[in-house]
């Protein structure tokens, strides 16, 4: 069975492309978002922007606040604890059904994903480091063919406060490398068991760093 990615509508193009640049930090928590500014920098009209931030509220990526403005919602640590809590069942799950699915062309996907990562990190990019990491992931769960699941996961991670995840950074990121390259090495290897092991090892490793910084 074919689990390639669907083709994107317009509209879902720029839901897409803003959702990977919040999760990225291109945007700060509690950051007022101004959709002209969005759309000049997508190159598209303020329709589709409009459109996509009222998808994206609904997802709790943005929160519109009447005649105040649509803004980035912010966490607090002992929310993201629990939201790491429940992406640790969910992601591992899709991770599990994903092996179950992937396909040669798959493999060539993903190894071509954390090159992406390996060549930001080189260039010390850290947003590009983190657009590639959402990329990895995602594409992943995609392969899972779960959609209700997956849908889950990407409210999950719009309510994940990614200033807390860089907190370590540059070393954090190095440590995101070596981790993706286990995975993926026993992705290669079809290793499901490994894989699942590793990804959950992998997730709770930012839980962990979550209860160490002050």
């Amino acid at each position: 069975m074919d689990y390639s990615r669907p083709i994107l509508t317009k509209q879902d193009q720029v839901i897409e492309q803003i959702r990977e640049q919040i999760i990225a930090g291109e945007y700060q928590r509690g950051e007022r978002l101004r959709q002209q500014d969005i759309a000049e920098r997508l190159g598209v009209s303020i329709t589709p922007v409009r459109e996509a931030l009222k998808a994206l509220e609904m997802e709790g990526y943005v929160k519109v606040y009447p005649n105040k403005g649509i803004y980035i919602p912010e966490q607090s640590r002992t929310d993201v604890l629990e939201i790491y809590e429940l992406r640790l069942m969910l992601e591992t799950f899709l991770v599990e059904r994903a092996m179950d699915n992937i396909q040669d062309t798959d493999l060539l996907e993903l190894t071509s994903l954390h090159k992406q990562y390996v060549k930001a990190l080189e260039a010390r990019d850290y947003i590009a480091i983190r657009t590639a990491n959402v990329k990895f992931h995602f594409r992943l769960y995609e392969l899972g063919n779960s959609p209700q699941t997956l849908q889950f996961v990407r409210v999950l991670w719009a309510k994940t406060p990614f200033n807390f995840q860089d907190l370590g950074e540059p070393a954090r990121f190095h440590q995101i490398h070596d981790e993706h390259s286990e995975i993926l090495e026993k992705i290669l290897n079809h290793d499901t068991p490994g894989v699942i092991e590793s990804f959950r090892q992998h997730l709770i490793a930012g839980r962990r760093r979550l209860y160490e910084t002050p």
